[in-house]
């Protein structure tokens, strides 16, 4: 019998759209409070984007709830903010009217590195774990708000690739995206990378399969032939994997649920020792919700009392 060994860092995706309408906080608060981080043995938590109803106006209350609802003590009882990692979508982005200034709110409730929020998302509570990030951020051309860090053979990164309009398809930072990938996985490389985990709010298909999608299949085909990989996105709304390169069986593509349909995904990545092969696992943990996320749900529901 195969020996499987949970490889590091096991991890917790919060599913995208939450929370949308009011209902949604309700659920939203309730998933949050019955995470204990040390029980589930996840070390942090990944929320793919679209924080608001993609119509609804953007203010900066849009952002600065959300941001409440997590680190809410009665929500942040047994995990670490510090934890929680976010990427973008194109709700709180380029589908807002003034895209700088939607752009000034994220960062500031949410960014990374030198726009370390309040509650230090996306910092890692592990001060053994360096988490690099893409700062810069003009006309729209850079990946401000990419992040990575590298622990027991597997390279996590963060992109800011949104869906929606124009500008969240701009080729030159869907390109930057993917040569902040290429050059991660570079470095990396010597130091006996196994997996790679990617988060980003839009597919690498579509208006992005040209500057991403096609080189990012290319270089694991052809340069990390034996690296096992994932892209994680939202935009879709439907849970579902699929291999989206036929001559590699080594990449999948995971699809996550909106939020008010299911809970937050538990991915562990696993090792199979005598194989020495790395696979991810990933736990549904209940599935879909039988009468959704509402208010009169009191089984999937809970109040923030804030």
């Amino acid at each position: 019998m195969h020996q499987l060994a949970l490889s590091s860092y096991p991890f917790l995706l919060i599913q995208i759209t939450v929370p949308y309408r009011k209902d949604d906080r309700y659920c939203l608060n309730k998933q949050l409070r019955e995470l204990d981080q040390e029980e589930m043995d996840f070390k942090f938590m990944a929320h793919v984007g679209d924080i608001k109803y993609g119509k609804s106006p953007c203010y900066e209350s849009s952002f600065k709830d959300i941001t409440e609802i997590f680190s809410h003590p009665s929500n942040a009882l047994n995990y670490d903010t510090r934890d929680c990692f976010f990427v973008p979508g194109d709700n709180e982005y380029n589908d807002c009217q003034d895209i700088d200034q939607a752009w000034q709110w994220w960062m500031q409730h949410f960014g990374n590195g030198n726009f370390t929020n309040e509650n230090g998302f996306g910092t890692l509570s592990d001060p053994n774990i360096t988490v690099d990030y893409q700062l810069e951020h003009g006309n729209y051309s850079s990946s401000a708000g990419n992040f990575a860090f590298f622990t027991d053979s597997v390279l996590f990164m963060g992109l800011n690739q949104v869906g929606g309009g124009l500008v969240g398809d701009e080729s030159t930072r869907v390109a930057n995206n993917y040569q902040w990938v290429e050059e991660n996985i570079a470095r990396h490389n010597n130091t006996d990378l196994r997996a790679i985990v990617v988060f980003a709010h839009a597919t690498m298909t579509s208006q992005r399969r040209r500057y991403f999608g096609d080189p990012f299949m290319r270089l694991l085909r052809e340069e990390y032939p034996n690296i096992t990989a994932i892209y994680v996105h939202g935009d879709g709304h439907n849970f579902q994997t699929n291999q989206p390169d036929p001559n590699n069986p080594n990449l999948t593509d995971l699809e996550v649920d909106g939020g008010d349909e299911a809970d937050p995904l538990l991915i562990s990545v696993m090792h199979d020792i005598e194989e020495d092969m790395f696979s991810f696992n990933i736990d549904v943990r209940g599935g879909y919700y039988d009468l959704g996320c509402q208010a009169g749900n009191v089984d999937k529901t809970w109040s923030s009392n804030y």
